[in-house]
Parts: structure tokens; sequence; C-alpha cells
């Protein structure tokens, strides 16, 4: 579970933290549950079932055509055993992190729909990547991707005013972190490696986050894990080719 932490200190400045959805609370356990071999449908389904809108993701998803043969289910169990814990694992982290994104608001609409883009497509590769090549957790992969920007979102938070004109140059440059150290004194990678710390996962994740932009000769000797994500992620921040700049 996540502590009840409310800041971070990181690089002698403070990061309130206590103003992120409550989200991460449910993700944290599922995230758990994702890693722990021995977790049971019953397990599962009682989590979800503190959710109604996951649980409605679910049933939506069993009610699919591809299910339809099922729909005389009638309890959320049922429906994981249909769907299978692998997809099961996949529809509940995405869920559980794009209520995460939203939580926020329409106060950072457009830079937080290119941070949610940017981490959908980094999660799809990162999860290609870890089935290719053997990597025997994929959905540690996919979440990995879907994380790997959150840094972002508390440097949204902490510095409204100042960071999101900044964000708006993201595509611009060669090395965004040089423009939020210099303006900071911290990246997005050093404060999304320091919240996930905070969560206590018995994963790479939050390494991967950290050292996400790694040269390639200092990853050779890395967890497998690492390597993923430096590949998706420097596949998934190049410049969509019809973007707008000025929208954001």
């Amino acid at each position: 579970m996540v502590p009840s932490l409310q800041q971070i200190n990181l690089k002698n400045q403070t990061y309130q933290i206590e103003t992120l959805p409550s989200e991460p609370a449910l993700l944290a356990e599922l995230i758990d549950l994702c890693h722990n071999d021995d977790a049971t449908f019953e397990m599962f389904a009682e989590a979800i079932g503190r959710d109604p809108g996951l649980a409605i993701k679910i049933l939506q998803v069993a009610n699919s055509p591809l299910y339809r043969q099922w729909n005389d289910a009638t309890d959320i169990r049922r429906f994981l055993i249909v769907l299978g814990l692998s997809n099961v694992r996949q529809i509940v982290i995405t869920n559980a992190i794009q209520q995460f994104f939203a939580g926020f608001g329409r106060r950072f609409n457009a830079p937080l729909q290119f941070a949610w883009f940017r981490s959908l497509v980094c999660s799809s590769l990162a999860e290609i990547l870890a089935d290719f090549i053997g990597y025997d957790k994929p959905e540690e992969a996919f979440l990995t991707g879907l994380m790997h920007q959150v840094g972002q979102l508390l440097l949204l938070i902490n510095h409204p005013q100042d960071y999101q004109p900044l964000l708006r140059r993201y595509y611009q440059t060669d090395d965004f972190r040089l423009l939020e150290k210099e303006k900071f004194g911290v990246d997005h990678c050093e404060l999304g490696a320091a919240l996930l710390e905070t969560w206590k996962m018995d994963s790479f994740i939050a390494d991967a986050v950290l050292f996400q932009h790694a040269p390639v000769e200092d990853l050779l000797s890395a967890p497998l894990l690492l390597k993923i994500l430096a590949v998706a992620g420097s596949f998934s921040s190049q410049s969509p080719g019809k973007v707008n700049q000025s929208s954001l």
C-alpha cells in the first residue's frame, strides 16, 4: 500500500504530493496483486469491487462480442475468470492510471493529453518488446511504460505557472530534462522515481524510470526492465508527425 506520505524531499527541495488524486492507493494495491503469483480471482474481484468505474470497465470488456457467449455470468469473479488474469491486469492498471491522470482536471488539459499519449505508446511498446525478448513479466514492462513520465505530474502540481509553458517545448529540444534542471534543479525522471520509491514495490520500475535516458553503454549490464524502457521510451518520445505545437 502507498504510505501516508505528503511530500517528497529531493535535492533540498520539497514537492507536495498530498494533492495527487486518490487513485495511487488503489493502484498500488493492484500493482501488488499483479506481481503476486499467488493472487486469486477472488482477491482481484474484491479490489475491483471497491471501484464502480473499474467494475463497469471489466463488464464492458467481458460483454464484448469476443466473450458474448458468457453473458449469463452475474458476478465480477466470473467475468474475471472469463477474461483471464493477463487481460485483467492490463485493464485494471490502465484504468487506474487513466483515472490518475484525469484527476488533475481541465487546468492541465493539453499538456496531460500529450503526457498520457506518450505513456500509452510507451507502455504498448514496452510490452511488445518484453514479449519479443522473452521477459517473464510483460505486464510489469507495460506498467513501467505507463508510469515513465509520472514525474511531470508532480512538476505540474508544484510549479503550475512555470512548468506548463516549459512543457510546451517538450518536442522542441533534444533533451527536455536539461530545461527542467535549469529551471527547477531536478527533472521528471528523478521525481517520478522518487515517487515510485515511496510505493515500496518489489520491482526495478523506479530504477527504470530514473535511468530511462541513460546512455546505451551504461545499460549494458543493467536489469532487463531498464533496457526495455530505455528503448520504448526513446520511440514514444518522438514528436508526432502532425502535432500542432500551438495547440498546447
